[in-house]
């Protein structure tokens, strides 16, 4: 399949909840056990007490053989056909769920479909790319509202977050993922031969093994570390910082997060060997790395943003734009925690922390204003 349809297929499944598996989904023989297995596994999905480590053995229990693919696969296509057949009602009887006719979006436990979706297109790509070298010149991307995983042959995995685009270049010698916009999640294996650098509009993030969030807009770059060290760079080549000896001066480690706002003079190469764009390297500082992952798991924590930058966050999420009627109110700061799966929880939620009126207008935009005493 080629590259740009491949990027395709992936983002109609992220976006199609009511999508059945093809004849080749479904070619495996099923087995009981291995069907057991895949329904626990989206059933286990759906609890607000998913983890990060069970999200981790998920996807090694689906890459592990084409039999739990396509079980899964199965049980997906029952799970949004409830309120048709009551068979994955009776199998699923042991599980304490709320609700088995439908799965919850705006009520009772915080359903995922964020992740849900992601894994029908995961096993697309675990089908169709057998490897690293598969990747080769390779662009992923999401559109509104969807994310990506894709689970690596090297034990390497990504996460692309809304509306998000990459591209991929993997050499003998190193690896080059190139973020053109957007937000990605990178666990990386530990490769001393094949140096991993992901590249945006203002920086170079070079790592051998950690795991770290990227988020590049056309104005900054944010570079977060959860595990391990990386090292950031506004003013190396490309061809420095895939050497195999290259020293770094400047680390970030766990928790800590440095932004570059890019210069009015920034001009990008399409050579990857050239420069990267001339940026202003922030401070570097100390944060939560798990609220800076909160998008993983469905929400926007905020402690002291601007309602600027938490709208301009919310945008990228939601259809139907979000703006305010008075531009004043930007700059009042919100401490709170936003669903990004339920647009309407957000919104009350905005509204009742900063006494704000919410008026939805018929061209389907959002309007925010002084609420009336």
């Amino acid at each position: 399949m080629a590259d740009k349809e491949f990027a395709n297929a992936a983002n109609d499944e992220l976006g199609r909840p009511e999508r059945e598996p093809s004849s080749a989904d479904l070619a495996w023989p099923a087995d009981p056990s291995v069907d057991e297995a895949a329904e626990s596994w989206l059933i286990r999905i759906q609890s607000p007490s998913f983890c990060q480590n069970e999200e981790q053995a998920f996807f090694q229990w689906l890459e592990a053989s084409p039999a739990n693919q396509a079980a899964y696969l199965r049980a997906e296509a029952l799970w949004h056909s409830l309120g048709h057949s009551t068979e994955l009602n009776e199998r699923l009887e042991p599980y304490p769920l709320e609700t088995r006719s439908s799965p919850p979006q705006k009520k009772g436990r915080a359903w995922k479909p964020w992740l849900a979706f992601a894994t029908a297109a995961t096993v697309a790509a675990l089908a169709l790319l057998p490897g690293w070298g598969a990747l080769q010149g390779q662009q992923m991307q999401t559109g509104k509202g969807e994310q990506l995983q894709l689970s690596l042959s090297d034990g390497s995995r990504i996460q692309l977050n809304t509306q998000s685009t990459m591209q991929i270049d993997l050499r003998e010698n190193y690896r080059l993922l190139e973020l053109e916009q957007g937000e990605a999640y990178f666990d990386i294996a530990h490769d001393p031969d094949r140096p991993l650098i992901v590249k945006t509009q203002g920086a170079y993030v070079r790592v051998l093994g950690t795991r770290f969030n990227v988020y590049s807009d056309q104005e900054r770059t944010q570079v977060t570390v959860v595990e391990g060290k990386v090292d950031v760079s506004t003013d190396k080549e490309f061809s420095e910082l895939r050497q195999r000896d290259y020293q770094s001066k400047r680390v970030l480690t766990a928790n800590e997060q440095v932004q570059l706002r890019y210069l009015d003079s920034n001009t990008w190469l399409d050579d990857v060997l050239g420069n990267t764009p001339a940026s202003k390297r922030g401070e570097v500082v100390t944060v939560n790395s798990d609220d800076v992952l909160a998008w993983q798991r469905g929400e926007a924590i905020y402690n002291g943003s601007s309602l600027n930058k938490v709208i301009q966050d919310l945008n990228r999420y939601y259809n139907g734009e979000i703006r305010l009627q008075d531009e004043s109110l930007g700059e009042r700061t919100l401490v709170a925690a936003l669903r990004l799966d339920d647009k309407d929880a957000a919104l009350s939620t905005l509204a009742n922390s900063l006494s704000l009126e919410v008026v939805e207008l018929a061209n389907g935009e959002t309007l925010l204003k002084t609420q009336r005493k």
